[in-house]
């Protein structure tokens, strides 16, 4: 995968700002591939500054990378984030952004589904209905991560 391929999941996992992928896609290099590249020629048509830029980058990369590759790209730069996070909010809003994913595709990505569960779980615990205290959950989103990161690290 090209850093240009990196920094869309990066984008995509709110690693890296708008303005970061932008400088990049904009290069001579890049741009003048515009007319014989039509992802790169999708990419730049992209209005970053419209309130669906997100959703436009997601359904090119859908279409570009296909569905289980885009998945699994898409957890693994939200896993990396979460595991460089300490702050417990912070790594909660990544889990619901993944819990949100398992939704939109159709409910068939078994580790969303432990990011859905989760998040669910976060729920009723702020609800007060919850047995374990958020920082435990916090510790759990952190451990499915990881576990991820693992399992995509052994099918290399």
């Amino acid at each position: 995968m090209n850093s240009m391929e990196i920094n869309i999941f990066k984008l995509l996992a709110g690693s890296i700002l708008k303005s970061e992928f932008e400088s990049e896609l904009y290069q001579e290099q890049i741009v003048t591939k515009i007319n014989s590249d039509e992802f790169i020629e999708d990419l730049i048509n992209i209005n970053f500054r419209a309130n669906d830029w997100k959703t436009k980058l997601e359904a090119i990369a859908l279409e570009y990378f296909g569905k289980d590759y885009f998945i699994n790209q898409l957890i693994k730069y939200n896993c990396l984030k979460i595991i460089e996070s300490f702050d417990k909010e912070v790594i909660f809003r990544i889990n619901s952004n993944l819990a949100r994913k398992y939704a939109a595709y159709d409910y068939e990505n078994e580790l969303l589904a432990v990011f859905y569960c989760l998040e669910d779980e976060l729920g009723y615990t702020r609800e007060g209905f919850g047995h374990r205290k958020e920082e435990l959950i916090a510790k759990e989103i952190k451990s499915a991560a990881r576990m991820f990161l693992n399992q995509l690290q052994n099918q290399v």
